[in-house]
């Protein structure tokens, strides 16, 4: 069994999401290749993730990235736990398996 931890965001990080899954996604819309493996639509995707981020940071108490990056984040980790460096994925399926485009995709130390 896994053992999942349960992070409730607040209204205020709700906005953030809303905001920023907007923006990303707005800096990407007219870009070929930018595609998501659950079927959802790419701002629902972008929704999801940056909830996970946001998450993410406030379990391990770290910054958000805000930062809007043309085409993507270029493999930036998302966050870093002690020396770690640690990339987040938000999965909508059960079991809740985390999925890379390409092995070369994963560029972090640690997947959550």
């Amino acid at each position: 069994m896994i053992d999942i931890e349960t992070i409730m965001l607040t209204e205020a990080e709700m906005e953030m999401a809303r905001r920023l899954a907007f923006q990303r996604n707005d800096s990407k819309k007219n870009l070929k290749g930018d595609y998501n493996m659950t079927g959802r639509d790419q701002e629902q995707a972008h929704f999801d993730g940056v909830r996970a981020e946001i998450a993410a940071c406030k379990r391990f108490n770290y910054p958000v990235d805000t930062g809007i990056y043309i085409g993507g984040d270029d493999g930036r980790p998302d966050l870093y736990v002690g020396n770690y460096s640690v990339e987040v994925k938000a999965a909508t399926y059960k079991p809740p398996i985390l999925k890379f485009n390409t092995l070369t995709d994963f560029k972090s130390d640690v997947a959550i």
